[in-house]
């Protein structure tokens, strides 16, 4: 199974479309933490602002590329090896292998999973290393929704459980994705279904905006009263999509 997995992530990474990829995210990232340092404020898109610090940029800085990674950024990487491989046909070839139809199409998510888990943690340590360099230090944090400073130690784990967070909803969106080639295997087509029912299932229910853009649910859910419906609906629509996704994966025709 590991040499499955192995096979997976060399396939993803030696794609041209993960180079492309990889370098249009650098690029957005330092062009939002280069507006960052020249405002030396963060603007909410849903109100306020916060003088930037050492302490807060870190997370702060997903809040200009969030909407892009989920909505855009990650469901063409999603689309293209979920959907490309098995649409050109080239999937039917690997599944000659001595491997169940369960165990290729998990490896494959895993391999993603791993990707996603990547592009995170990278993030999180380019994010918490230039903020140390190039932002003003802070001894405090005040944390979003709360009026009481907490120290540099607690700002740090907040930091590090806003980025497991965020990876949490990348791996949901994974998910969708999953569920959605399974119907849609023709990656333009798939993701034009998953930026349209990503934005469709704000209408439908508010708290699923964590399919569209995640900084402020996380932020919210983080806050010291928290957000039980984001647990709900993020916890409940991963198992409702693994669960569509693995049935009709066991019974398509490749």
């Amino acid at each position: 199974m590991f040499g499955l997995w192995l096979s997976e992530m060399e396939r993803i990474w030696k794609r041209k479309m993960m180079l492309v990829l990889g370098s249009i995210y650098l690029l957005l990232w330092i062009f939002n933490t280069s507006m960052l340092h020249s405002s030396g404020w963060g603007d909410y898109r849903f109100g306020g602002r916060e003088l930037l610090h050492d302490l807060n940029t870190p997370w702060f800085a997903i809040e200009g590329i969030s909407l892009l990674l989920v909505l855009a950024i990650f469901p063409i990487l999603f689309v293209d090896h979920l959907g490309g491989e098995i649409f050109s046909g080239a999937y039917r070839l690997y599944m000659l292998r001595a491997y169940s139809r369960f165990q290729l199409w998990l490896a494959k998510l895993l391999a993603l999973a791993a990707t996603v888990l990547i592009f995170v943690g990278v993030t999180g340590f380019l994010s918490t290393v230039s903020a140390r360099l190039f932002f003003p230090h802070s001894e405090t944090l005040v944390k979003y929704g709360a009026t009481e400073p907490v120290g540099s130690a607690e700002a740090m784990w907040y930091t590090i459980t806003f980025y497991l967070l965020f990876a949490l909803v990348c791996l949901a969106k994974l998910l969708m994705s999953s569920m959605v080639c399974q119907f849609v295997p023709r990656p333009l087509v798939a993701f034009i279904v998953l930026f349209v029912g990503s934005i469709a299932m704000i209408y439908a229910v508010n708290e699923l905006s964590i399919y569209f853009d995640p900084f402020y649910p996380i932020v919210r859910a983080l806050s010291p009263d928290g957000s039980p419906k984001f647990w709900f609906y993020l916890l409940g629509s991963m198992v409702a999509f693994a669960a569509v996704s693995l049935v009709r994966w066991q019974r398509k025709i490749v």
